[in-house]
């Protein structure tokens, strides 16, 4: 967003005059502006998890408000008496750009890391890189005091009614670090909450518990106590609707606010997934029924769960197909990882040396039928609401499907299997 704003003020037919400086011009001061680089990871690393989300989350929202500041503010350029041919000069001028000045950004985050660390250390570090910005002639004194007004509101907002929207950045930037097809989908619901606000925001948050808890139960997140009490927590908060001030909790608390038409199914979809955390525990091996009941419950709970955050009138039971189709595109998928977890998704009747290669082939031959019985259940509903949003997870089972079943996924049943017999 930042150099977005730059070439768009770069537009702007206009510009404010102001007056040219009168304040002392300290060019050495520059290394001073440019720690700022080394502020902010140093306070996103101290903060403890529950503030990294809504430090995050200030951050943002300060650079969306700056923008328009950018754009319909563009002040006059500032000349330096002298050009200093000192290398952190150059890049701290390189990174201020040439037109974005009101509010500084550089002292709304220093003063944002202050703000949520809470150290004296911390707020002379962001004090002095604050002065900085209009002793480098980077900015002038106003855009200084607009940056720390910014901060201080984007700050207080981000740890009250803002806490879920940060929780929500922090889920999507650690569920993109653990895999890019994650990365897909955050950037694809930013852009749909850009769109549509409301409906956008109401899937992100559903998403980002729902997967939450889900990492929790399966492994994927170090949890202190035991998963499956966490589960029970939440399916009992679901109850009693008493929310607390846990990350699962806020979310669950905004979830409850949206008051979506298919609420009433969490305390089922929590329930699908304690199932998967006593299967984790256990390395439990389920019959063939069992199991595929289970895998396409989860995912029709959770589709309904998401269309109906998106108020659209589809549901799973308008594209029976598409569920089971979605569950063995999971279990494809993350066949090694779930195996790591021990979380095991092969059917009882297959763990036989030998015969892990035909199941897989088997399975890949019921999973193209169901492609292609998907394919023409959403032909039938393509004028209802919510069509697109199905197609994307219909398609996006296509480069699995491609892919032929390989002798090193056999393998890899067979030696987690052999590994646990001996």
């Amino acid at each position: 967003m930042y150099p977005s704003a730059e070439l768009v003020a770069s537009l702007t037919p206009y510009q404010i005059e102001m007056s040219p400086p009168d304040w002392p011009f300290l060019p050495q001061l520059a290394p001073l502006y440019l720690s700022l680089n080394l502020l902010l990871p140093v306070a996103f690393f101290r903060l403890p998890e529950k503030q990294t989300g809504p430090f995050l989350a200030a951050l943002v929202v300060q650079t969306m408000v700056a923008w328009p500041f950018f754009v319909l503010f563009p002040l006059s350029p500032i000349h330096p008496p002298s050009e200093p041919q000192s290398l952190s000069f150059q890049w701290a001028d390189a990174m201020n750009m040439d037109r974005n000045y009101f509010p500084s950004l550089h002292a709304a985050y220093a003063v944002t890391s202050f703000l949520f660390l809470s150290q004296p250390l911390i707020g002379f570090w962001a004090a002095g890189i604050a002065i900085s910005t209009f002793l480098t002639y980077q900015h002038y004194p106003v855009d200084t005091v607009a940056g720390v007004a910014l901060a201080c509101l984007a700050s207080w907002w981000a740890q009250g009614r803002g806490r879920a929207v940060g929780y929500c950045l922090a889920e999507l930037g650690r569920y993109t670090v653990r895999h890019r097809r994650y990365g897909f989908i955050a950037v694809a619901l930013l852009l749909y909450s850009l769109v549509f606000p409301k409906r956008g925001w109401q899937m992100i948050v559903g998403f980002c518990y729902l997967q939450r808890l889900d990492d929790i139960q399966d492994g994927h997140l170090e949890w202190e106590g035991e998963p499956e009490e966490e589960a029970g927590r939440q399916k009992e908060l679901w109850s009693q609707l008493k929310f607390g001030d846990s990350i699962l909790d806020v979310l669950a608390s905004r979830l409850h606010q949206a008051n979506l038409s298919e609420q009433a199914k969490l305390p089922l979809i929590i329930e699908e997934m304690k199932q998967d955390r006593q299967r984790v525990r256990g390395g439990e091996i389920w019959p063939s029924e069992r199991l595929n009941d289970h895998l396409v419950r989860t995912f029709q709970l959770s589709l309904d769960l998401m269309l109906s955050a998106a108020e659209v009138k589809l549901r799973t039971e308008d594209v029976p197909s598409l569920a089971p189709l979605l569950a063995w595109c999971s279990v494809t998928r993350d066949l090694e990882e779930d195996l790591a977890l021990n979380l095991i998704n092969i059917p009882a009747e297959v763990v036989e040396p030998g015969s892990f290669q035909q199941w897989l082939e088997s399975e890949r031959e019921r999973a193209q039928t169901l492609y292609e019985k998907t394919e023409a259940e959403l032909e039938a509903v393509k004028d209802r609401s919510g069509y697109g949003l199905l197609v994307l997870f219909h398609r996006s089972v296509k480069k699995y499907l491609e892919q032929t079943v390989s002798a090193a996924q056999s393998e890899i049943i067979e030696s987690h299997f052999q590994s646990k017999k001996s």
